[in-house]
């Protein structure tokens, strides 16, 4: 499971590097910050639930891995914008 959080924090730092560059642009560093602290709080929800019960544990580390997935997927295409969204399909 720790492979997980660890690909999920991975990823979020990844996809912000293959932001669409009029999003990079507007900016970067500001929302280079805000994905890195992010992606850090997420993984440290993750590693801190380790030390839960069961069933506590898994609800709480599959809870941080969906929200990492839903700002990848959901939050990142719609600051792309509407045409970004359009072009996936999905408006």
């Amino acid at each position: 499971m720790a492979s997980c959080a660890a690909a999920a924090v991975v990823g979020v730092l990844a996809t912000h590097r293959l932001m669409p560059p009029d999003v990079r642009r507007a900016n970067n560093a500001a929302t280079r910050q805000t994905a890195e602290t992010e992606a850090a709080a997420a993984e440290e929800v993750y590693r801190l639930a380790s030390r839960l019960p069961e069933p506590g544990r898994s609800r709480v580390q599959d809870a941080a891995v969906s929200y990492i997935r839903a700002v990848v997927e959901e939050e990142w295409s719609a600051m792309a914008g509407p045409a970004q969204c359009r072009s996936r399909g999905a408006g």
